[in-house]
């Protein structure tokens, strides 16, 4: 389906639409108030913009309400969404439904039609939006500049607004405003104090990364607009100054609007006067000041204040207000109780069981797992292997693991590395790549692979990276998540412990939410590998993860490696289980083996020389193809090692070693010399035993 078609789908179900720019912006005047279902007038404007998004007026227009669930950032609007449900006692709503690029929802609902419903943000909760009389919402099937497409997820007519909603929503009458005090004592200084505050919440806002721009500009404006109920600064030279810082950081000018619309209204229903103006009682539950001498600005009237005022008394509450008493938080609302659950609520329910990835109880589910590794050790080669293994349901060192989906982001190797990778594990294990659908590999080599940044604060923010990882976790499911490599994914600084367990949290929401176990890769730090102990940096690598496994070299106590191609997998944390012995390794033929248990039946075939692996592959590519290669020396023209020697497929492999692999298999019975052709003329031949 055209953008087109879908745009006159709308129209034919009485519902305007207009065009829209990849940021969604209007692209005609008048924006969405010129939403049309007129044919002609909408066939013009797609034929002039063939893939512009759809927008559709919400409120009366289109006798829609839209519900906007956000999941952008440490933003969770679908825990506001359930809090609202359990608040009224309420089934989740059961209408029409559409997934935006950023992971959130927009819930479609009836306009009630003899209230007005207006726009807001986060009036039902942080992360909730309503789209309602003067708004729009972007349709299905737009996508975004990045490719990032709205998706239909369920295809029914919009259900009745339910009462509990159409309670929450319905505008309640507007708080009667405090008349402006004006300041007549000082007025210069305190502009002055005004306009530096402004400045700064508009700098706030304008460096936002993407992930936290709407929440930040509803917090730096709702405090804004108490000064200006205050008379200490004028409303539209703030509405101005914080729709271009706005705009500068990304934010849609819609958007915007009504993210300001609402934090002003919020805001002007509790001014705030100076401390010299307003006197002891100045001091509010939602005050400004507070809020800005709890974050270290403007507390002083000094030397850090950008408006170089001279130096005044600090601004504090009185000393019997410094209790908590119901102030507000940063983003400007009132705390709230933690949530919590009683122990009572387990009586007469089934215990879960914990599951593990894998029989040895190495990887758990729904959790973090870090493997560590010095570089050259194998880390990637051994996550692969727990990948294929995984998705084909095979067996990873001898341990029998899970059947599942997998996604392994290789933020180091590129397709082809991969690819020789998988084809060595494939030889290895017996597998054809067909089999292995439900492996899947993305590849960053070369990409900014970051999932979370440093915000300057000493604060780690989600990237737009892992925004697209969690919309990939949601599209496949995988019961697995290898992430390779921590340096690569981690924007954060190592060594600080609040970093370090913020990522691993926004790992392991991801890991609950798509339920699935994550194995992330990671390099020792210099003290970890002197100190055999494979930490790195901050011990909190270690204390947030749920487990942590090693993988080293076999150092002599000359300090020398014993064997280059012998490694140990050491379980150093174990909180769901027993640490258990290590498990030996060997690298042999491109992956790992486990020497600490008997080999498979065949297993010695294509896993103890690489020569023997290549030359059974040559017999079989030449047996299908119905050429027949001889043992015999003598016979030039098709004696196997010389013919297998001339072919592209050897790998490599010298003639000498093909003719010891020859001999070798022969002895262990996997080929053999086969007699054939009519009594008068017989012929010799080699055969592959197990097709034969």
């Amino acid at each position: 389906m055209t953008m087109l078609d879908a745009a006159l789908a709308y129209a034919a179900r009485g519902w305007p639409v207009f065009p829209c720019k990849a940021d969604k912006t209007p692209l005609v005047g008048g924006g969405f108030r010129a939403a049309t279902t007129d044919e002609a007038t909408i066939r013009a404007w797609w034929a002039k913009w063939p893939m512009a998004m759809i927008g559709l007026p919400t409120g009366e227009p289109s006798g829609l309400i839209v519900i906007d669930i956000d999941m952008k950032g440490e933003i969770d609007g679908e825990k506001s969404w359930n809090d609202l449900m359990v608040k009224h006692r309420a089934a989740p709503p059961i209408t029409r439904e559409i997934h935006t690029p950023s992971g959130g929802r927009h819930l479609t609902f009836r306009h009630p039609g003899n209230v007005k419903i207006r726009n807001s943000a986060g009036k039902l909760g942080l992360g909730l939006d309503v789209r309602g009389d003067g708004g729009y919402v972007i349709a299905p099937p737009s996508a975004n500049a990045d490719g990032g497409a709205y998706e239909l997820f369920r295809d029914i007519e919009p259900m009745a607004m339910p009462e509990w909603l159409s309670a929450e929503l319905v505008r309640a009458p507007e708080p009667q405003r405090q008349e402006r005090k004006r300041v007549s004592h000082d007025a210069d200084r305190w502009r002055a104090y005004g306009e530096a505050a402004l400045r700064d919440a508009c700098r706030e806002i304008a460096t936002t990364p993407e992930g936290r721009r709407n929440h930040t500009l509803n917090a730096e404006a709702f405090s804004i607009f108490h000064l200006v109920a205050g008379g200490v600064l004028g409303e539209g030279m703030a509405r101005g100054a914080l729709l271009d810082a706005a705009r500068s950081c990304g934010l849609p000018e819609e958007d915007a609007l009504r993210t300001i619309g609402s934090a002003c209204e919020a805001g002007m229903a509790e001014p705030r006067y100076p401390p010299e103006a307003a006197g002891n009682g100045a001091w509010q539950a939602h005050d400004s000041n507070r809020r800005h001498d709890q974050r270290g600005r403007y507390s002083d009237y000094g030397a850090d204040d950008p408006s170089g005022l001279p130096e005044m008394e600090r601004i504090r509450p009185p000393a019997n207000e410094m209790a908590w008493s119901g102030e507000t938080a940063d983003d400007g609302a009132p705390p709230e109780p933690l949530e919590t659950f009683s122990l009572a609520e387990f009586a007469g329910k089934e215990v879960p069981t914990r599951e593990f990835v894998d029989e040895r109880h190495l990887v758990p589910c729904r959790n973090v797992t870090l493997l560590m590794g010095d570089g050259g050790t194998g880390k990637s080669l051994l996550a692969l292997q727990l990948v294929i293994a995984v998705a084909s349901g095979g067996e990873w060192l001898g341990i029998k693991v899970k059947t599942g989906a997998t996604l392994y982001v290789s933020a180091e190797e590129d397709k082809d590395e991969n690819h020789i990778r998988a084809d060595a594990i494939c030889a290895a294990e017996g597998l054809d790549f067909t089999a292995l659908a439900d492996a899947r590999i993305t590849s960053l080599a070369g990409e900014d692979a970051t999932l979370a940044m440093d915000e300057h604060k000493g604060r780690l923010v989600p990237t737009r990276l892992y925004g697209r990882l969690a919309l990939t976790l949601e599209k496949y499911r995988p019961a697995l998540l290898a992430l390779d490599n921590l340096a690569d994914v981690f924007g954060g600084n190592e060594i600080s412990r609040v970093q370090v367990k913020q990522f691993i949290g926004m790992l392991r929401k991801l890991a609950i939410k798509y339920d699935c176990a994550i194995l992330l890769l990671g390099h020792p730090s210099l003290s970890g590998l002197s100190s055999g102990s494979g930490t790195s940096g901050s011990t909190a690598w270690s204390n947030s993860v749920r487990s942590r496994l090693y993988l080293r070299r076999e150092i002599g106590q000359d300090g020398s490696e014993a064997d280059e191609l012998a490694r140990m997998l050491e379980t150093m944390k174990a909180n769901y289980g027993p640490k258990g012995d290590p498990i030996n390794l060997r690298w042999e033929l491109g992956v790992f083996v486990c020497t600490d248990m008997p080999k498979r039946a065949g297993s010695d075939i294509g896993k103890a020389d690489k020569a023997e692996r290549v030359f059974m592959k040559l017999m079989r590519t030449y047996q299908q193809r119905g050429i027949d290669v001889s043992a015999n020396p003598a016979a030039t023209a098709n004696y196997a090692p010389s013919v297998f020697f001339h072919d592209g497929a050897r790998e490599g492999v010298t003639k000498p070693s093909l003719e010891k692999a020859m001999l070798a298999l022969i002895d262990t019975g996997a080929i053999k010399v086969e007699k054939y052709g009519p009594p008068s003329r017989k012929r010799q031949r080699l055969v592959v035993v197990e097709d034969n």
